[in-house]
């Protein structure tokens, strides 16, 4: 947690009134800041660091408040005190707060230290929700992402893939036999299994790219800038892996487990949209798992390609 006092910013369009609050601020032990142009404030807002605006006018305050909330900063707005209308005015200008000009500092403190413990609240409140819509998104069993997470990236990476001109992978891996395993040795080992497998996946791919709980058993990764070879090379990579955990029931047997893999990239003659990347994929590994499971099928416009990559257990 940071140490340094907090820092406002303050604007005031006539210099005396502005070297006062300067004075009574920094006596307070506050770090102040202090600008004459109403552009100056708004340029030094949005570099981020300031966690106060005490100011006058409301057009500088809308100006503010139509920044957004990213960072939050809360404005006081200094008003003349002969002004009758201007507390109505700084309301539906957006500020936080208001204190008659010429001001008194035990105002200017109150209303300062609660616009502090304010904005100290609004952080706390974004931390947690951005911890919360993670959460969320994620799936709790295996500690990928979950579906609902493919609402969002996946068509943007789409998007970035098209505009840029770069393929984009996507492979659709299959956990072989889980419903056996499920009913056979337990719903805990084939839930330890999909975890090992989600691992599996996570170390064998880059920080880039996105896995994510497809289905029960399924799982989808992303792989964007990546063409068929390198694809492939994820998929020999993620299936050694798994060939290599070792898969243990609560009674002490080692089960064999194997995955089935289908691969497919866009751009290509036959995948020129999302609809048809995933299906493509879903194709792919529909052919893998016809053919005994164990395997990594590969799709192009010329048809399906296989290649054996381990036998199913």
């Amino acid at each position: 947690m940071s140490s340094d006092p907090p820092r406002i910013a303050v604007s005031d369009a006539d210099p005396s009134t502005r070297r006062a609050l300067v004075k009574s601020l920094e006596s307070a032990g506050y770090a102040v800041e202090a600008y004459a142009e109403a552009s100056a404030v708004l340029s030094r807002v949005e570099l981020g660091g300031i966690d106060v605006v005490v100011a006058d006018g409301q057009r500088l305050c809308r100006a503010l408040k139509s920044m957004g909330d990213d960072p939050f900063v809360p404005v006081v707005l200094t008003v003349l005190a002969t002004d009758a209308d201007g507390r109505l005015e700084g309301v539906l200008a957006g500020a936080d707060a208001c204190i008659d000009e010429p001001f008194e500092e035990i105002e200017l403190y109150a209303q300062v230290d609660a616009m502090l413990r304010l904005k100290r609240a609004h952080d706390a409140y974004r931390e947690a929700r951005t911890v919360l819509d993670r959460v969320a998104l994620m799936c709790p069993l295996t500690g990928v992402y979950g579906y609902r997470y493919l609402h969002e990236r996946f068509p943007q990476a789409f998007a970035i893939a098209e505009e840029r001109r770069e393929p984009l992978a996507c492979l659709l891996v299959d956990v072989d036999g889980l419903r056996r395993h499920n009913v056979e040795r337990g719903r805990s080992f084939g839930d330890a299994v999909l975890g090992q497998v989600a691992r599996s996946l996570r170390s064998g791919v880059r920080e880039a790219d996105v896995v994510v709980r497809y289905g029960p058993d399924e799982f989808l990764v992303l792989l964007p800038e990546t063409h068929f070879g390198g694809a492939m090379t994820v998929a020999e990579r993620v299936f050694e892996d798994v060939r290599a955990r070792s898969f243990t029931t609560g009674r002490g047997e080692s089960v064999e487990v194997s995955i089935s893999m289908g691969v497919a990239v866009f751009p290509g003659r036959e995948v020129r949209t999302r609809t048809e990347l995933l299906r493509a994929a879903g194709d792919a590994l529909a052919e893998a798992k016809r053919g005994g499971g164990g395997r990594v099928s590969v799709f192009r416009h010329a048809g399906v390609v296989l290649s054996r990559a381990h036998a199913a257990g």
